[in-house]
């Protein structure tokens, strides 16, 4: 209350600013004294209060909303109305709250309005000194109110009580009044009890604060009503947070009085706005009559009501949600109120596609949503189910036993009951500060069904657990779906352990990993080590790759990409393997990566298995090279041999036809002789390309060699050691003898010449067997069987790592030009080819070469030599025809002429066609056929099998500077077929006709 200064000024007086709780206090006294009385009227200083109803009541004064209550000082004014009470100031300025400007005693016979007052009040000047008190407050110095005026406040709590931190504390608070001119009050507590002080300054005429007002107040029973109203507050919180969906409790007006932290999410307001806000504005304006309705009608008939409504959450027409509400009416402190509960059913709604759909998703919805409320004293034993509860236990409440622990207790599946227990035991509840159980529960009918039990502790004033609260809900089937998963996850790390995948997922914020077993046994470890990091990780990386690695991670990392990688590690136990990693980064509701996972594989066998095959490639591009020289070489001896068929067949003709001292003989010897050195080099290229003509026998390898020795030792000279090792046992092969010949002769002249002065040369023979292993593990041999190898060695300069790729090329030579054609190792290459053999190197450089021939042993037929009959080679005078058939003119005319010098009868052709139609027409007999094998149209050996068809008796004589391997027979010419090479003498030439039309075996 505030008097005008103008009054104050009039009296000249100094006056007084009391607030609305001190006038409070002073009015609550005096209306107890009033019921007491059972007065109309009570004068108390300068109040008069008038009793205007029978039952006053101190709520009454709630109407006070002020902070200081002001009035203009007149008789009989009217100074606060309400229901109850009406208090009038009385002109009795003698006994107001005002001190003058007096001496001691004088203040004190001013202080009379809180003489009386049931509470310690003092009043003191700026310095603390006490100019006059009443005796409750002198009584806590152990004094009395007249000896404790004059003495100073803060010595008395420093000397009298002893407590100098609580008189400097209270200094500070009077000092700040003074400073600010403000009321204030602070709170402490002594002997169990709870006080509040309050200090007004008390000003002059001038305004200026000259004495400070203290009022002491008892506020313990305020504190306890207080704590617990703010504890029943916390449980009802917790009840409402507890239930699942948004709780508004509404007034009779239909403003919002309570609510839950689900409903404050919904309305997207903070709490002190919500306070009587209007909750019907969220509602969409289609839905808001209907739902105001049923509020009408919960209000005022008590009815409970639930429809389906849809809410703008938050207040955003653009977020529209479906919501299904439930009312229900109650009262609290006599006043009506409607509490709702409203549960999100947008995503419901949203899935139903027809009527049927919809009931039967409302239905589960309503059934799924609905959660079960507990309360549990602890120290009464006092349990409370809601009814929601009792249908989630399969109890009929109406019948069932009082609820309690026991009976919860007795529904917990056996199998989880132990476990359950110990979790709510209340010291584990004390230490977990929550909690939050699944398990399972038999209900009376057999079923079982999972249950979550969540709550938390209500703790009493010294912070012991008093109560639990919380909720139940079903999750059977949230925990089926989970042990679906569990068996998916399950069957997914059984076949990613089959396969011999390992899972990762790593954590960049807190450096952790998660990993299947056989992840850990890749990096060599049988269990999971207990802790994987990516340092652990780089580590194991073999030194070569771990920067490249390191450098793949953090550009991985830096651009959010997918990645993969190869790279070697070496295990636990120290092998070094090949793994492949794989992954990529899983991202956040705001696109941010915060998850690493992917596969890893050891993949060891294959790198091995591409290296063997970019092994083979290599192999596979030589042999491919190979095969094209070889047919080069093929083509240019087809023509070539032709020429010098041509050269050779002339030159025989000459020096048949002139004598012995012709001057020119020598010169025609030089060419018949230089045409027979070309044609051995021409027979050197189709041994290498494997198109020449064999007559291969079965006989035994070292017979054949040490028939050859003479020739050998004859070759490397003197000044070579040679030692010859027999060690096959007298096996067999498969070759036409003059084609090993060429074999050995070559490797040993490559021998000889890769020794500079003295040395040794090595020629050895035993057998093998090759295993389908040792092919698969890179065995020379790609074929597995029996074989007798033939090994060359010497200790000369030895083959560097840049010329061995190219050693079996056709001309490639490291000697001195004029010392080497470069055809020794690509004719052995071309023969063993062709006689399905193979040929391996082995060299030291500048420790000498070993070469290893490897031939298809052979145990089909006898390795006995036959003896070649000899044949006498005469002509008879009987005159026989021949069809001679050859594409090249001068070979045509040239050996046409030689037959028929020698008085056989000739039938000439340049081609198959003429000569089918020279036989179709020729009435006698045709004695020999006499062709080329390679003839366009039709080759010499299909023309063969024709005339055969039509004269059985006709004998044949192929001749041929080139046999192409696709002609299937070339492989049988050794068993029935009569053959010449190209270019040959006409001596050899008119022998092997004479020889075939005088015996039989001529075909």
């Amino acid at each position: 209350m505030v008097n005008s200064k103008e009054h104050s000024r009039h009296h000249d007086i100094e006056w007084i600013e009391i607030d609305q709780p001190l006038l409070l206090r002073l009015f609550s006294d005096t209306l107890k004294k009033m019921d007491e009385r059972s007065e109309g009227t009570y004068h108390f200083g300068m109040f008069r209060f008038c009793k205007l109803s029978e039952e006053p009541s101190l709520v009454s004064f709630s109407p006070f909303s002020n902070d200081h209550l002001q009035t203009r000082v007149h008789p009989e004014q009217e100074f606060v109305r309400n229901s109850d009470y009406h208090i009038f100031i009385v002109p009795k300025w003698d006994r107001l709250l005002h001190l003058h400007h007096t001496s001691l005693p004088a203040m004190s016979s001013d202080f009379g309005l809180f003489r009386d007052f049931p509470e310690p009040v003092f009043i003191m000047d700026t310095q603390g000194t006490i100019l006059d008190a009443n005796e409750i407050f002198a009584l806590r110095f152990f004094r009395s109110a007249i000896e404790i005026r004059g003495t100073n406040v803060y010595d008395l709590l420093s000397t009298v009580q002893k407590q100098p931190a609580v008189s400097a504390y209270r200094k500070a608070k009077a000092e700040e009044v003074l400073r600010t001119g403000r009321h204030l009050f602070f709170d402490d507590e002594k002997d169990k009890k709870h006080w509040r002080h309050f200090i007004h300054p008390v000003r002059n005429t001038e305004g200026v604060i000259t004495r400070l007002l203290v009022i002491v107040h008892d506020i313990t029973i305020a504190k306890q009503e207080e704590y617990q109203s703010r504890k029943d507050n916390i449980v009802f919180k917790a009840l409402l947070d507890a239930i699942p969906g948004s709780v508004a409790i509404l007034d009779a007006q239909g403003r919002l009085s309570g609510f839950n932290q689900h409903a404050i999410e919904v309305f997207g307001k903070s709490e002190s706005e919500l306070y009587g806000c209007d909750p019907f504005e969220i509602l969409h304006p289609e839905d808001r009559d209907s739902i105001v309705r049923k509020f009408l009608n919960t209000l005022i008939f008590g009815s409970e009501e639930s429809a389906e409504a849809r809410v703008f959450k938050g207040g955003n027409p653009d977020d529209i949600r479906w919501f299904i509400l439930h009312a229900r009416k109650t009262e609290i402190d006599g006043q009506p109120f409607v509490v709702t509960v409203n549960i999100d059913i947008d995503k419901r709604k949203q899935m139903e596609n027809s009527l049927i759909e919809s009931k039967r998703w409302l239905k589960l919805a309503m059934q799924s949503a609905q959660a079960g409320i507990w309360d549990r004293n602890l120290r009464t034993g006092e349990n409370i189910w809601s009814d929601e509860f009792w249908t989630l236990s399969g109890f009929d409440k109406t019948s069932a036993p009082a609820s309690s622990f026991d009976l919860w207790t007795s529904l917990i599946h056996p199998d989880d009951r132990e476990r359950v227990l110990r979790m709510a035991n209340i010291d584990e509840i004390e230490n977990s500060q929550n909690l939050s159980i699944e398990y399972r529960i038999c209900r009376p009918d057999g079923s079982i069904r999972w249950m979550l039990s969540q709550g938390g502790p209500v703790h009493d004033s010294h912070g012991k657990v008093e109560r639990l609260v919380g909720t139940t809900m079903d999750i059977t089937e949230r925990k089926m779906m989970e042990e679906e998963l569990k068996k998916t996850h399950t069957r997914l790390d059984f076949t990613l352990e089959k396969c011999h995948l390992g899972w990762w997922e790593f954590n960049p914020q807190n450096n952790t990993t998660n990993r299947t077993l056989e992840h850990d046994r890749i990096f060599g470890y049988e269990t999971l080590l207990p802790e994987w990091h990516y340092h652990l990780f780089l580590d194991h990386l073999v030194a070569d790759d771990r920067e490249r690695v390191r450098q793949h991670c953090s550009l991985a990392k830096e651009k959010n990409e997918d990645f993969s990688f190869e790279c070697r590690i070496r295990r636990n136990d120290g092998l070094v393997r090949w793994i492949w990693v794989a992954g990529g980064f899983w991202y956040d509701l705001q696109n941010k990566s915060h998850l690493m996972s992917g596969i890893v594989q050891d993949i060891t066998e294959r790198k091995r298995q591409e290296e063997e095959q970019e092994r083979l490639q290599v192999k596979l591009q030589q042999a491919q090279k190979m095969e094209v020289v070889g047919q080069l070489a093929g083509g240019i001896a087809h023509d070539f041999n032709n020429a010098l068929m041509a050269i050779l067949g002339n030159a025989d003709l000459l020096s048949g036809k002139v004598h012995a001292s012709f001057p020119f003989l020598e010169h025609i010897n030089d060419i018949r002789k230089s045409a027979l050195r070309s044609a051995n080099m021409t027979r050197h290229l189709l041994a290498f390309a494997s198109k020449q003509i064999i007559t291969p026998r079965v006989c035994s390898i070292d017979e054949e060699i040490e028939n050859l020795l003479p020739m050998i030792k004859g070759l490397i000279g003197n000044h070579i050691r040679f030692s010859w090792q027999p060690e096959s046992g007298r096996a067999c092969v498969l070759v036409d003898p003059s084609q090993l010949d060429q074999i050995l002769i070559n490797l040993c002249i490559n021998a000889r010449d890769a020794i500079s002065s003295n040395g040794f040369i090595t020629l050895q023979t035993n057998t093998i067997t090759v295993e389908a292993d040792d092919c698969s593990a890179g065995h020379p041999c790609q074929t597995a069987g029996n074989y007798v190898r033939i090994s060359v060695c010497d200790n000369g300069s030895g083959i560097d790592a840049v010329t061995l790729p190219h050693i079996f090329e056709p001309f490639f030579t490291t000697k001195e030009v004029g010392k080497g054609t470069g055809l020794g190792l690509s004719t052995v290459y071309g023969i063993l080819k062709q006689n399905k053999g193979y040929l391996d190197c082995i060299t030291n450089p500048g420790f000498g070469t070993s070469f290893i021939v490897y031939l298809p042993a052979c145990h089909e037929v006898s390795c006995e030599k036959k003896p070649e009959p000899v044949e006498e080679l005469t002509r008879t005078k009987t005159k026989e025809t021949i069809l001679l058939v050859e594409d090249e003119p001068n070979i045509l005319s040239i050996l046409q002429g030689l037959l028929e010098n020698q008085g056989f009868s000739i039938l000439s052709a340049l081609n198959s066609f003429t000569a089918m139609e020279l036989a179709a027409r020729h009435q006698g007999k045709i004695d020999l056929l006499i062709t080329d094998i390679v003839l366009p149209e039709i080759n010499g050996i299909v023309l063969s099998e024709q005339l055969l068809a039509l004269r059985p008796d006709l004998k044949t004589l192929f001749m041929s500077g080139y046999a192409q391997e696709t002609f299937g027979q070339a492989n049988h010419l050794h068993k029935e077929v009569n053959f010449i090479q190209k270019p040959f003498s006409i001596r050899i030439f008119l022998d092997m006709v004479s020889r075939i039309l005088h015996h039989d075996n001529g075909r």
